[in-house]
């Protein structure tokens, strides 16, 4: 058995958790940590309801952390030259409780239901948000040209091709 295995959501439309899956991390792992945001966690409780969820948590096979606030790309453009940072995005209306009601209402759960739903679940789960410290490495590894090189080297090949790209100018 592994120790840990995380799952988060994916950037695109397709569904981004299933039974099968979620059954076998709990087999093969001995802890899931899910970090869940507004997509993901109507998910989950489609799979399970928050008594069972309660429960594996309770026993330390599943960790739930509910996300926060995003990381994302914001441009500024000033005298026609266009500049991007990474910056972590927020909103106060986006909080532990307010994921959860949201998602068993979503799902189907009345708004009483939802409430008392979201109170246990709540008990349980933690947020997650990314700390200034993520933000400044971040910062970092863009400032750091050979890195860049190297990493986006590493990305970026023709299908076919064992060498990465110079990026010498």
């Amino acid at each position: 058995m592994f120790d840990s295995i995380t799952i988060t959501a994916k950037d695109s439309d397709e569904q981004r958790l299933d039974i099968g899956f979620l059954a076998e991390s709990l087999l093969f792992y001995g802890t899931v940590n899910i970090i869940a945001d507004r997509f993901l966690l109507p998910e989950l409780l489609r799979l399970a309801p928050p008594w069972d969820i309660a429960e594996l948590i309770k026993e330390g096979r599943l960790k739930l952390h509910l996300k926060e606030n995003y990381i994302g790309v914001p441009m500024y453009t000033q005298n026609n030259f266009e500049t991007y940072d990474v910056q972590t995005f927020s909103s106060p209306s986006v909080t532990q409780e307010r994921l959860l009601y949201d998602a068993f209402f979503e799902t189907g759960w009345s708004a009483d239901d939802s409430r008392r739903a979201t109170t246990l679940i709540s008990r349980y789960s933690s947020p997650f948000k990314y700390e200034k410290s993520y933000y400044d490495e971040i910062q970092s590894d863009l400032q750091d040209q050979e890195y860049l090189k190297t990493a986006i080297g590493s990305i970026i090949m023709t299908p076919n091709s064992a060498n990465k790209l110079d990026f010498a100018a």
